[in-house]
């Protein structure tokens, strides 16, 4: 860690573009725990290249308009001669470049989280992330997501997606959440909708997940019924609930199917 203030500047130029490109791209990316030297390369990386990038841009710019930036022939040459009488500007000028090389970083790492590599991918992130999105680029609209899970003990759990763990392996330390309507089936107590809001369930006790996805209804006139559109390969006249209600026929129903403990 740095021990003296001018240290404590420099880690902070050098590390905090990096560390804000981790943080966006962690928030939507489907990822793996990387080793300390992988995470710490990187922020590195990540904070170098930035900042190479915004440099590149104030020399552009320099060349331009020379009169509305700070000399850099001149700091280079007389060093604290030069900033002792000019630090106010070279102040300014270095929070607004660490602040565009940051903001430059946060945007680099929501990009790249909306694209991520298919070998990233695990099957919950293709069922509940990466099909809604070629649905929603299809037809305009993100579907919702009405997933029912077989468990370990035989019984089933019906609800509508509302997050999951987006770790890229397919592991079992890993959970995810329904709302309501909630619908639970086993064989003693038969079909029962819960009068709980939400349901978090571990992918421990999880044997497979049907996926259903349903859009909007669209806005339609008075006395008209509106539709719902059920993603690619679900059964003909199959619903969100058709699972829970036929437990018998329910590994073939549904826009998608994951299978496995996770």
């Amino acid at each position: 860690m740095p021990t003296s203030v001018p240290a404590l500047l420099l880690f902070v130029v050098l590390l905090l573009p990096g560390f804000v490109y981790v943080l966006v791209w962690e928030r939507k990316a489907p990822h793996r725990r990387p080793s300390t030297f992988r995470e710490t390369a990187l922020v590195v990386f990540g904070s170098v290249l930035a900042e190479l990038t915004v440099l590149a841009l104030f020399f552009a710019f320099r060349a331009v308009v020379p009169a509305a930036t700070p000399d850099v022939g001149r700091l280079v040459r007389e060093g604290s001669r030069y900033a002792s009488v000019h630090w106010v500007s070279l102040t300014w000028w270095g929070i607004a470049l660490l602040a565009a090389a940051t903001l430059l970083a946060a945007l680099i790492g929501r990009w790249a989280a909306a694209r991520p590599h298919p070998s990233a991918q695990s099957a919950w992130f293709q069922l509940f992330a990466d099909r809604p999105r070629q649905m929603a680029a299809a037809c305009g609209e993100l579907p919702s997501a009405r997933v029912c899970c077989f468990l370990d003990d035989g019984s089933q759990f019906e609800g509508t997606l509302a997050w999951f763990n987006q770790l890229s392996g397919d592991v079992t330390d890993r959970d995810l959440i329904l709302v309501a309507p909630l619908i639970r089936w086993d064989e003693t107590g038969g079909k029962q909708e819960l009068a709980g809001h939400a349901v978090c369930l571990s992918a421990r006790s999880v044997r497979a997940i049907q996926v259903c996805y349903e859009l909007p209804p669209p806005s339609v006139a008075a006395g008209d019924e509106p539709s719902v559109d059920v993603g690619a390969g679900a059964g003909e006249g199959a619903g969100a609930g058709s699972t829970i209600s036929d437990p018998g026929g329910a590994a073939g129903v549904g826009a998608g199917q994951a299978t496995g403990s996770g």
